[in-house]
């Protein structure tokens, strides 16, 4: 696989039951309807499940999308739901380590303008800190005496 596609392959570990891990991941985006499926995706998938008249609708991401509920053995077959849960979660928690970066650099940002507010002699740091906004240097009023 490795020369086809120059991908590294990473194992996952799950402990919670299979129907309720998808159902937790894709649920959120499907009640908001953040989820986006290409229709060309839909109707090929369709296409496939017509070839195979016994089984395969049952295992059509579609039909699996449709069908599976929180209840051990809900579907006989959800490889594919699960393949597109797996892909998702990754998308999210990749999303939610970007947030608390972002969150943890803007709370170094506002503990800096503290600090400089703090050692600021003139008060009017501290005054824009009061009402909110971020402080604007001043000119250094250190009373003739260099830091």
């Amino acid at each position: 696989m490795a020369k086809v596609y120059p991908v590294s392959i990473e194992e996952i570990r799950v402990s919670q039951q299979k129907e309720r891990r998808i159902v937790d991941t894709l649920a959120p985006l499907v009640q908001q309807h953040r989820m986006v499926v290409s229709s060309e995706l839909i109707k090929k998938d369709y296409n496939e499940a017509e070839r195979d008249p016994e089984t395969g609708h049952q295992r059509s991401l579609m039909y699996q999308l449709s069908r599976i509920t929180v209840e051990r053995g809900s579907l006989s077959f959800d490889d594919r739901l699960d393949a597109v849960a797996l892909g998702v979660k990754f998308f999210t928690d990749a999303a939610a380590q970007d947030q608390e970066k972002a969150k943890a650099t803007r709370q170094e940002d506002l503990d800096d303008a503290m600090r400089q507010a703090w050692f600021d002699e003139t008060g009017a740091s501290i005054d824009a800190l009061a009402m909110g906004w971020k402080p604007q240097p001043m000119a250094a009023a250190y009373g003739g005496v260099k830091r």
